[in-house]
């Protein structure tokens, strides 16, 4: 039973109380038996059982968020902010509105989940209505801010508005980079959002990236044709040991452990374990070599029983910018033209690979065919790619209309690996100026080496700018929620602040 009716039952039964004993004290005298007397006060007291208990229902109802229809809302509310969840209109007929919600709850709206939205309304004194909501990817989702009228909402979904000071909210938003809101939490009239963006370890943040950040910098792969899957940590672990002379692990006049190397190595071992070395997977393993692991089992044993702390600031940045340096110079995130699907930063505005590479293909005439070169070494004959780069250089050269770069480089490409041509072979002069950009003074050219020289100059094009970051995950408290809104049916003059991804993207 809603609000309305209890309202209108509350009413009714106070009425029906008052005019029993009007009633009974009118007619007093015709109820002059015990049985007449017992039966109204019977009555009387079921009836105001029956108030107090709808009261009580009445009473708890109001715990919790009234929903309002757009329609209905028409007050200002300018100065706040709110987050806006769109819904479709079969999936908004499953709230109630006459019922308030008490909790809210989204299990994600950017990652590749269901997005579901969990609502629990109140109902009284009978059991809370528990929903799940399937939200409407097709549409982003969006944090609102200087939201001018209520009526300006006029896409299917729900607008949470809160109390919260804007400008506080926008200083935080503004310095992230990618800022993404992954769910709402909605508890006690209050509104919170989990949310994540991007750190970037450069001069202006360099410091803030925590051990475990480096913990997985650290298992990042390296270049390496001996070993693919060597990590940086077992590159720098392989450095210090190698470093590492044995007789100086025992000798006490020029003891190893006193120099800036063995400062350094102590360091490193110190913060980050020797357990990638030793055991039947560790570094020791893959080399065959017992000196290593000799060496390494002693440092474990330094670092065990010495009894002086070891905690050296100076050695541990010197450690941390060295695993920086590893990384941009041997990572495969960095340097792997086969890494570069994924798509990583270029800048703190945002901005990654695959704008770079667009806004290359906009300026510079003879990239697109660069491009294609590129990515044509794992097309089949069937149109398929079987390199996930080469299918993304080929979805940005589809974005910006640039798909007919391939029937150039038909002409340049013979599908023929043995083959040596002869740059002298060719008379367009658009042709000759791409060979000239990608071979030099290279007059003579194979499918593999040009396609190789391609790959390679998309990588120098793009190496210098990706950045190391992580991505943070925190929580913003948003504030005490005014009002839910209900909008059943495209939204208009609403300021976006930022837009939240939806796992389609």
């Amino acid at each position: 039973m809603n609000k309305l009716r209890s309202y209108w039952l509350l009413c009714i039964l106070c009425i029906f109380f008052i005019a029993i004993i009007v009633t009974f004290f009118s007619l007093m005298e015709k109820f002059n038996s015990n049985l007449s007397i017992g039966i109204i006060n019977t009555v009387l007291f079921l009836v105001f059982l029956s108030i107090i208990a709808t009261l009580a229902h009445t009473i708890m109802l109001h715990r919790g968020l009234p929903i309002e229809h757009i329609e209905k809302s028409t007050d200002n509310i300018q100065q706040q902010m709110g987050i806006f969840l769109p819904i479709s209109s079969e999936e908004l007929s499953k709230i109630d509105h006459k019922y308030n919600i008490t909790d809210l709850t989204c299990n994600s709206m950017s990652g590749i989940q269901d997005n579901i939205l969990a609502i629990k309304q109140n109902r009284g004194m009978l059991s809370s209505k528990n929903l799940k909501i399937q939200l409407d990817t097709t549409i982003k989702s969006e944090l609102l801010y200087n939201i001018k009228n209520a009526a300006d909402i006029n896409t299917p979904g729900i607008c949470i508005v809160t109390k919260s000071n804007t400008q506080d909210v926008k200083k935080i938003i503004q310095g992230c980079t990618d800022f993404t809101i992954l769910y709402p939490i909605l508890k006690n009239n209050n509104l919170s959002l989990a949310c994540k963006y991007i750190e970037f370890c450069d001069d202006v943040s360099k410091y803030c990236f925590t051990k475990k950040d480096f913990q997985e910098i650290l298992k990042k792969k390296v270049i390496d044709h001996q070993d693919p899957n060597k990590t940086i940590y077992q590159v720098i672990a392989e450095y210090f040991l190698s470093m590492c002379p044995m007789e100086k692990f025992y000798s006490n006049e020029d003891h190893w452990y006193s120099s800036e190397i063995g400062k350094m190595a102590l360091s490193f071992f110190n913060i980050f374990g020797t357990k990638d070395i030793l055991g039947e997977n560790g570094l020791c393993s893959h080399l065959k070599d017992e000196t290593l692991e000799c060496k390494a089992l002693c440092i474990e044993s330094y670092i065990l029983y010495n009894v002086t702390p070891q905690h050296d600031p100076v050695s541990e940045r010197k450690v941390l910018s060295m695993i920086q340096n590893i990384y941009f110079q041997r990572s495969c995130d960095i340097n792997s033209y086969d890494n570069l699907y994924e798509n990583r930063y270029v800048n703190r505005r945002g901005e990654n690979i695959a704008d770079l590479i667009r806004h290359r293909i906009k300026h510079n005439r003879l990239y697109k065919y660069i491009c294609a070169i590129a990515s044509y070494s794992s097309l089949d004959s069937n149109g398929d790619f079987h390199n996930p780069t080469d299918m993304f250089i080929d979805e940005l050269l589809h974005l910006e209309n640039c798909a007919d770069a391939y029937n150039m480089v038909h002409y340049i490409l013979i599908d023929d690996p043995t083959i040596i041509r002869n740059r002298e072979y060719y008379t367009n002069p658009e042709i000759n100026d791409i060979l000239q950009e990608l071979l030099g003074d290279n007059q003579f050219y194979s499918d593999s080496s040009l396609i190789s020289a391609a790959k390679n100059y998309i990588m120098e094009q793009c190496r210098p700018h990706i950045k190391l970051y992580c991505e943070r995950e925190y929580l913003i408290d948003i504030g005490n929620v005014e009002k839910v809104i209900i909008s059943p049916t495209v939204r208009t003059n609403i300021k976006n602040l930022s837009n939240v991804e939806s796992h389609q993207q």
